[in-house]
């Protein structure tokens, strides 16, 4: 008698076992099922977007040509420069906008992403950013890098990137977003 029960037993937890591996479940009627929403992201490394919207809105995209101006023959100082082509960005975005950039590894952004203003000269068609400035004999070489690039502010946005934006408004004129890849270049109007 003990066999036929436990041998009854077996079979209806086999039974009900099978049965509900066959159900499937409904995600209405079970409320705690979490829906998992991705953020959009840049598909490869060192890209960046403007995140207009919670969407992603591709930037200028130029290579810098780097550039030194000597002032006599390197005696007088000089200046170490990126220059690009066109005298201003075909993309607008606010003063107070957020970018999106992909990097591998995710290390410190920091030392990966420059925000830098650029200056325009129409008589020659192009932008530059100036890098470093180097004085000459007379001031024992010293040299500086450029500061004027604003402060940013890092938070991670999805699995692979960081969102960043300024601490205050930018003021009107031309930026170029610098990774170590490439550079993106709008204008803030």
């Amino acid at each position: 008698m003990k066999k036929a029960i436990a041998l009854c037993l077996f079979y209806w937890a086999f039974c009900a076992n099978a049965q509900s591996s066959l159900v499937k479940p409904e995600v209405a009627a079970n409320p705690t099922v979490n829906v998992v929403t991705t953020m959009p992201e840049p598909e490869w490394a060192g890209q960046a977007f403007w995140l207009n919207d919670g969407k992603l809105v591709p930037l200028e995209r130029q290579t810098a040509t780097p550039v030194v101006k000597k002032k006599g023959l390197g005696f007088g100082g000089g200046v170490g420069l990126f220059v690009y082509k066109g005298v201003s960005s075909s993309v607008r975005v606010p003063a107070n906008a957020e970018f999106v950039v992909r990097l591998e590894g995710l290390g410190d952004p920091t030392t990966r992403v420059f925000l830098t203003p650029l200056q325009q000269d129409e008589g020659k068609d192009l932008r530059q950013a100036v890098l470093a400035k180097v004085g000459g004999m007379i001031r024992g070489f010293q040299s500086s890098t450029d500061q004027t690039g604003a402060e940013l502010r890092f938070t991670r946005y999805g699995t692979s990137s960081v969102k960043f934006a300024t601490g205050a408004s930018l003021p009107r004129g031309e930026y170029a977003i610098r990774t170590t890849e490439t550079s993106f270049l709008f204008r803030v109007e």
